[in-house]
């Protein structure tokens, strides 16, 4: 039973009052406080008076009530998201207590949540083996007595069938049979609702949920993940289980879909009574929103909050590793951001062989390896490039062997796991310098196919700079030329959606490289003079660059035009300002307000 949270800080009064509480009655009201405290926010609490009420249970009743404790506690491990094993364990117990016992219902839910326990520590064999004991045992008892329909009894079964058919539609997508998985979800969404019991209920939706995200059904999703949400408001499973859960999917949902504001208002509705242990999940995958809007200091600021515990579990360690890298990158810091990606993928792997999770992290990771390969690159440094160049290399073989062996969610990705990998893949071929525009294709049309407008126009960015270098380095033929008109469409349509969105990151980045091509003028440029720039936009960008301390030859390779080029335009910049060379064209620039203010 679930109960609200006022009702929550009277139980556990009364449990810490062992000298109000004996036998059965202590032992029920403990595991009634651990479903309280979950639900209000205090999974820890939750876990340990769960643990509490096995050891009074062994100390004062009989076989079935310690496989009663024993199942629930299993059920409390599983709601935490951590010690799979021990959950696994528990629930194996509780089967072991009630071996040789006739069929029942609570035979069937023990073997229900085993089956659970088995899905979520990646036992694909004795999951699907004990959802189907659960429904034959269920199925004896129907047989032997019949419940009247709408008693207790009917309730109870109706539940722990639609319990193991959820199990059961997980097993036929790791099966790659998407049909039946949608079949058993349909069945046990119609058990769930005859049930009444409120947990199955919202497992089933999530579950349906779940399945529209591995489909690239982002809008179908968020529909499903909002009722799920509002139905756990309405039972009071706010800050524990599935209702922490819903919120945090939609939160990520919402971002991939570009519904950046909603995401944005459903992180910040946070509890402030609450510790941020609770809410830090919530806050993570809303700050999202904040790094690709370049609010970077908030991003920093809670990440810098957040680090004061380790990662409660995997979604947290994985969402921290995901903002953190990336506003790593977008301040400029590629190796902060390997860093940051090699912690979170510490903490996955001590848990799980193959988490999915990784194909994003091994994707920024093989990105931020790219931006040092490239400055090493330009720097000159060739041991230092090859040896970024192999680090992403061997993201990019990471991230295809979770794509092959990830589980629960299946065999075979689904679109957003393709794209990820895709974009893996990519990072990795820039990173060694290979400027073939062909390695973005799949990132591109996979993120936008199933909706990630913002990822596919950040694959369309990275696409557009392998066009022009191989312009570049093509010269004004006429393939030089396709590939221009190329990377002006795609930078074009990721302008665009940046502008959408308000990706001011992006969108500055966008508008740098449509400058280095010779298309615009800077962004967001430096106030020209009362009496206007004298420079063009070429030149500009030529001065911008030798005022950052690079070579003529870094400076062609970095706008794609060949160093005497570079020169020519350089001369001209002087010419314009009155320099005699390029260090005083540099300081002439910047007291004239023509370049931005050096940090």
């Amino acid at each position: 039973m679930l109960v609200h949270a006022e009702r929550a800080l009277e139980l556990w009064s009364a449990v810490e009052d062992p000298e109000r509480l004996t036998g059965t009655t202590e032992s029920a009201l403990t595991r009634e406080a651990a479903w309280a405290a979950s639900a209000s926010g205090d999974p820890d609490r939750g876990t340990a008076l769960g643990a509490r009420a096995v050891r009074v249970a062994d100390l004062t009743e009989g076989p079935a009530a310690r496989a009663e404790a024993r199942r629930h506690y299993a059920m409390r491990l599983l709601d935490d998201g951590a010690r799979l094993d021990a959950a696994v364990a528990a629930a194996a117990e509780a089967v072991a207590l009630q071996a040789g016992d006739p069929p029942g219902t609570d035979l069937a839910w023990s073997h229900a949540v085993l089956a659970r326990a088995h899905l979520s520590a990646d036992h694909a064999e004795p999951a699907w083996s004990h959802a189907r004991q659960s429904l034959a045992v269920a199925r004896a008892v129907h047989e032997s007595a019949p419940p009247v329909e709408g008693s207790a009894e009917y309730r109870h079964l109706s539940a722990v069938c639609a319990d193991a058919l959820i199990t059961l539609a997980f097993c036929a997508r790791m099966e790659g049979d998407p049909q039946a998985a949608r079949e058993r979800l349909a069945g046990a969404a119609s058990l769930a609702a005859a049930s009444g019991n409120r947990v199955v209920e919202l497992r089933t939706v999530w579950n349906r949920g779940v399945s529209f995200i591995e489909d690239g059904m982002l809008d179908a999703a968020a529909d499903e993940l909002a009722e799920g949400a509002r139905r756990s408001a309405e039972y009071g499973l706010l800050w524990g289980g599935y209702g922490l859960e819903f919120r945090v999917a939609l939160v990520r949902v919402d971002v991939q879909r570009g519904e950046w504001d909603a995401a944005a208002r459903t992180a910040a509705d946070a509890d402030p009574t609450l510790p941020l242990r609770v809410t830090g999940l919530l806050a993570s995958a809303g700050a999202l929103v904040a790094v690709f809007r370049g609010d970077l200091d908030d991003a920093e600021e809670l990440l810098a909050a957040l680090a004061v515990e380790p990662p409660a579990h995997d979604q947290a360690a994985l969402l921290q590793g995901v903002v953190g890298a990336e506003s790593a990158r977008w301040r400029g810091d590629p190796a902060l951001a390997v860093d940051r990606v090699a912690a979170a993928l510490g903490v996955l792997r001590a848990e799980y062989p193959h988490h999915l999770g990784e194909l994003v992290l091994c994707a920024l990771g093989a990105a931020a390896r790219a931006d040092l390969a490239e400055a090493a690159r330009t720097a000159g440094d060739p041991a230092a490039c090859a040896a970024h160049a192999a680090a992403a290399a061997g993201l990019a073989d990471e991230a295809a062997l979770t794509a092959e062996r990830g589980l629960p969610r299946g065999t075979t990705v689904g679109p957003e796991g393709r794209a990820w990998l895709a974009r893996a893949r990519a990072e990795a071929a820039r990173a060694g310098g290979d400027a073939a525009p062909s390695v973005w294709d799949v990132a591109v049309e996979t993120f936008a196919g199933y909706g990630d407008g913002y990822r596919a126009a950040e694959a369309r960015w990275r696409q557009a700079g392998a066009l022009l270098a191989r312009a570049h380095r093509g010269g004004h033929d006429d393939r030089g030329e396709a590939d221009r008109r190329a990377a002006a469409e795609d930078l074009a349509v990721a302008a665009a959606e940046a502008d959408r969105l308000g990706a001011r990151p992006l969108a500055d980045a966008v508008a740098a490289l449509r400058l280095r091509a010779g298309e615009g003028r800077p962004r967001p440029g430096p106030e020209p003079g009362a009496g206007g720039s004298p420079l063009t936009p070429r030149e500009h960008a030529v001065l911008e660059l030798v005022a950052h301390g690079l070579t003529n030859r870094a400076v062609g390779e970095r706008l794609f035009i060949s160093e005497k080029t570079v020169s020519v335009h350089l001369s001209r910049a002087m010419a314009k300002l009155g320099a005699s060379g390029r260090t005083e064209a540099v300081a002439l620039a910047h007291s004239r307000g023509l370049l931005a203010p050096r940090d």
